[in-house]
């Protein structure tokens, strides 16, 4: 009962947190439990987002916005999102009353990491949504001062209320073993109290004659039932009621202790330990195995870059006291006939990521879609390079067994760059696994994986004017889809990535935790 009130609170305290809503020109406070789709709502920094909503500005340069989403999927690395370049201009009231458009998306469900609508405003193209543009319900908005999105699903049609199901009752195994021995007694109890008022009738019959002067042939003497229920009262004590509740009692003041004990504090995060219940204290003790994943688990989640191949040759990265002018790479990107492949690969790292630099004080974090990635992009910094052009078109897949590209137009020509894992890269090479490099790379991504690193192997491809105007049609038609958007956009890029040249592979490194 006392955890049934405690959820019964947390829900009243949600629904009467309070947001900013636009309302007849001004930012009015607006409960959550009043909002409606197609309001417009701004959140500021460390708030929930109190519905799923619509990225549309944000005070960081590029309109982007930075999400914690350990409430949703437990990761605790920060989650990037960005608004369309169309509606980042309206961070003022003025251009927020004037702004008219039309949303339109997919039916709500439980996709966390789905998402497909147009936003049509008037006289202009439609835009695509994606999942860069929507903000989850339960996510927090973290380092942004504050960003501006419309409602568009709300209470039980948000993703996380889809993807809430009634929590089952979680029973230990002390208490199956105690309801399983309390049946028992009372079958025993059953037995006992029907054996005694039998033996009672036997005995009536035998001493109602003899034994006249205790008056035995009374109505109620005579009642089987009546007899039975008297010995069950006399047996009950052989059930222990008080167990349960005694049991109770000592679970509620366990989780007090766990909630209190200094060695499960996390000082890093600030972060105490919280029983949540106290159904499960004595499973704690039970543990034998612990079954877990590498990253972000095991290991500390931040991506070092480690080594890298270009051109079947093993680059790693400069030891202490050594300047990168002394160091291999540079002197090959001067002198090598591989020189025009480093820089092609270096260009690549420069420009193929999802990375954004966030300013902290005197230092800058790069975020990033993946961990991966973020760390190409510090490797990127640390090596100097610097890429004077800008992707006119970049889209990414992220995944398992998914890559990432971006197309490049610079100096009359246009290319396309793709990394990914080494058997989706393979089979878009225009030689496959006999194309130049491949057989020594593939040697090279063998021997980063043994040394446990994580890799990603580069390719380029030239891509005709002609070619990229027809395909850049197409893939724009596959990004305002509603219906099939993921697998339209992945047939569009199949389409352009293919006949690519290998370039190399990158390695990096994911420290065990000083625990692990």
């Amino acid at each position: 009962m006392v955890y049934v009130q405690k959820r019964h609170r947390a829900d009243e305290e949600t629904n009467r947190r309070k947001v900013e809503v636009l309302f007849e020109g001004t930012w009015r406070s607006v409960r959550w439990e009043r909002l409606q789709v197609g309001d417009i709502c701004r959140v500021v920094n460390n708030q929930f987002f109190p519905a799923d909503l619509i990225l549309l500005a944000t005070s960081e340069p590029q309109s982007i916005a930075f999400l914690e989403t350990s409430n949703l999927d437990g990761e605790t690395n920060l989650k990037t999102r960005q608004a369309s370049t169309e509606t980042g201009r309206l961070s003022s009231l003025n251009e927020l009353a004037e702004f008219r458009a039309t949303l339109q998306c997919e039916p709500p469900n439980r996709h966390l990491y789905e998402f497909n609508g147009v936003l049509k405003e008037t006289n202009n193209k439609s835009i695509p949504l994606g999942l860069e543009q929507i903000l989850q319900r339960g996510a927090m908005l973290r380092n942004t001062a504050w960003a501006i999105a419309v409602v568009v699903y709300t209470g039980h049609e948000t993703k996380l209320m889809k993807n809430s199901t009634k929590a089952p009752l979680k029973r230990s195994s002390i208490d199956r073993q105690t309801n399983t021995h309390i049946l028992m007694l009372f079958l025993i109890l059953i037995a006992l109290s029907l054996l005694s008022a039998a033996f009672n009738e036997l005995w009536l019959a035998r001493r109602t004659t003899t034994d006249w002067y205790i008056a035995l042939n009374g109505a109620q003497n005579a009642n089987f039932g009546f007899n039975f229920l008297t010995f069950l009262i006399l047996y009950n004590n052989l059930i222990p009621i008080s167990l349960q509740v005694t049991a109770e009692i000592v679970r509620f003041f366990q989780a007090k202790f766990i909630s209190m004990d200094s060695q499960m504090y996390h000082a890093e995060t600030d972060t105490p330990a919280l029983a949540r219940t106290s159904n499960l204290n004595e499973e704690l003790g039970m543990v034998r195995y612990v079954f877990s994943d590498k990253t972000g688990t095991l290991t500390c989640n931040q991506m070092e870059f480690s080594k890298c191949s270009i051109a079947e040759i093993i680059y790693t990265k400069p030891a202490p006291g050594v300047s990168l002018e002394e160091s291999l790479l540079y002197h090959n990107l001067r002198e090598h006939p591989s020189a025009p492949d480093i820089r092609e690969f270096l260009t690549m790292l420069a420009v193929c990521h999802t990375v954004i630099p966030e300013r902290v004080d005197s230092h800058t974090n790069y975020h990033a879609a993946s961990p991966a990635c973020s760390g190409d992009g510090r490797s990127v910094v640390r090596l100097g390079v610097r890429d004077p052009h800008a992707p006119e078109r970049h889209h990414q897949r992220v995944g398992g067994g998914r890559r990432s590209s971006a197309v490049l137009r610079a100096a009359r020509e246009i290319k396309l760059y793709c990394k990914g894992a080494d058997s989706v890269i393979y089979p878009r090479l225009a030689g496959g696994h006999d194309s130049r490099y491949a057989r020594g790379t593939l040697a090279h991504l063998e021997h980063f994986a043994n040394e446990g690193l994580r890799t990603l192997v580069f390719a380029v491809a030239d891509v005709p004017e002609h070619f990229y105007q027809e395909w850049s049609n197409t893939y724009h038609k596959a990004c305002i889809s509603l219906h099939n958007r993921e697998e339209k956009i992945d047939e569009a890029a199949m389409l352009i990535e293919n006949n690519m040249r290998l370039l190399g592979a990158t390695a990096i490194e994911d420290k065990l935790q000083h625990r692990c």
